[in-house]
């Protein structure tokens, strides 16, 4: 998988080298209280942070003070819990959000909804820089039936995993922001006297 997403962003940015690095211009939907990494990160942002087993939780993730980015991928796990699991359900990048990290851009999009789920985005016409935080995309997380307590949800980084290369797709690294919680709260059963 690592290999062909490589190879993917290298034949697509080279064939968009010639535009070089532009700016990021547009409006932001990120949260206003987002605490990103000091230098290139991402940040994940869980839209409910509280429901009951059987849930489904959606989870933003976004992409901030990258110098050139050319493309990214992104793994989410959750962990955690005191019982149950989280699992990812489904991904999707709305590229009509106002603050898309590619707005007005050629991409080619690789999202992979079977196992090992993931986004990954390749811009055509060279990288752009991203001062602010910036929506990269969305997983969705179904809580088990026997979910239960705090889970955390974050990137998992690798070469594998949650990844960004800048326009020659040389990888740029980048440090992981605050993760996200979503709490599942066990609900009470009307009792039934006989």
């Amino acid at each position: 998988m690592q290999n062909v997403f490589k190879r993917l962003v290298a034949v697509t940015l080279v064939v968009g080298l010639i535009s070089g690095v532009t700016a990021f211009a547009g409006d932001t939907r990120a949260p206003a209280d987002l605490q990103v990494p000091e230098g290139p990160g991402l940040t994940t942002v869980a839209t409910q942070s509280t429901g009951k087993a059987g849930d489904l939780f959606a989870v933003d993730v976004y992409l901030s003070k990258f110098q050139d980015l050319g493309a990214y991928q992104v793994v989410l796990s959750a962990t955690g819990g005191t019982s149950g699991s989280l699992v990812a359900e489904n991904v999707k990048v709305d590229r009509t959000r106002q603050d898309y990290v590619f707005k007005g851009s050629q991409v080619v999009e690789a999202l992979y909804k079977e196992r090992n789920m993931r986004i990954g985005m390749v811009r055509q016409g060279g990288g752009i820089q991203v001062p602010e935080p910036r929506y990269a995309g969305t997983y969705y997380f179904r809580a088990s039936s026997d979910a239960k307590g705090t889970f955390t949800i974050n990137a998992k980084i690798g070469p594998a995993d949650s990844m960004a290369t800048n326009s020659i797709a040389v990888d740029v690294p980048f440090t992981v922001g605050k993760a996200s919680t979503i709490n599942i709260i066990e609900t009470k059963r009307a009792r039934t006297d006989r």
